[in-house]
């Protein structure tokens, strides 16, 4: 029996463990901290060449990665040193700094990408010195993934029930806007909207390709705004959401695999036909 595997196309939020917000602590301590999560999570000893890398690592984002939006009026993160802030390397980023004990970027990063948000829940997915006309495309469903990994590291109650709003119109522009025969299966705008940036013969056009991975990671946006939801009390908002991840889900498994392939693949939205490129959906 056929199984939806997402983590073949997302890091799991389960793994990262609870630790206690050591933001005043030095990179020094943070390394320390890091380096010993490490060892227990994967049972390697010798890690010698790890921490070196971390020393190098955690010098680059202090020197560069901190940088200040006047916008948002804050120091916020980044994982590039001529001032562009991204979508979904945000969630990445900060996979990292939650082994450091850090989680006040979650947040922070994503006040400054929610001022920048449009009336009908658009978010662009980067800002910054470096601005294209590919950075008004949506922001990839990776924002309540960040929420919660900012949540489980320090809950601020507070600050998810003022920008509750902004994250469920911001999903729900996901489906209204990219789901046009309502299927419950959303398309990427193009190939380097996917993140997969020359992947042309898997979304060769804009605005058709019912992404495989795109649909996973909106299936787990939902079940993280579930959870977020709960955190909150709203209660009946959440049994929604985990309603719409099944439906999602459903779609998935009964629309994008091939049973004969032994495969998931994409789908032209315009033809319904399914588009037949092997590939890997997610450079992790």
């Amino acid at each position: 029996m056929k199984k939806l595997l997402l983590s073949l196309f997302i890091l799991s939020i389960a793994i990262i463990p609870a630790c206690k917000n050591n933001k005043n602590k030095s990179f020094d301590d943070a390394k320390k901290i890091f380096v010993k999560k490490y060892k227990v999570l994967t049972g390697e000893k010798n890690i010698n060449g790890l921490t070196s890398r971390l020393d190098f690592v955690n010098k680059n984002i202090s020197e560069y990665g901190i940088l200040y939006d006047s916008l948002s009026r804050d120091s916020l993160l980044t994982g590039y040193d001529y001032g562009q802030f991204y979508d979904w390397d945000l969630y990445f980023e900060n996979i990292y700094q939650m082994f450091n004990g850090e989680s006040r970027y979650c947040y922070k990063n994503l006040n400054a990408f929610f001022i920048r948000q449009e009336p009908n829940g658009h978010i662009n997915r980067a800002f910054g010195s470096r601005d294209k006309i590919w950075c008004k495309q949506m922001f990839k469903p990776f924002i309540a993934q960040i929420v919660l990994l900012g949540m489980r590291q320090t809950p601020d109650k507070e600050w998810l029930k003022e920008n509750y709003t902004h994250i469920v119109r911001y999903l729900s522009y996901w489906i209204t806007a990219y789901d046009k025969d309502h299927n419950n299966l959303s398309v990427w705008e193009n190939s380097g909207h996917s993140g997969m940036d020359n992947q042309t013969s898997r979304v060769p056009k804009s605005f058709i390709d019912e992404g495989v991975d795109l649909n996973c990671y909106i299936y787990k946006e939902y079940l993280a705004l579930a959870k977020l939801a709960e955190m909150i009390d709203y209660n009946q908002d959440a049994i929604t959401f985990v309603k719409k991840a099944e439906l999602i889900k459903k779609a998935i498994n009964t629309i994008l695999w091939d049973e004969k392939d032994g495969i998931y693949y994409d789908r032209i939205e315009t033809t319904g036909e399914l588009n037949k490129v092997k590939c890997i959906p997610l450079c992790l």
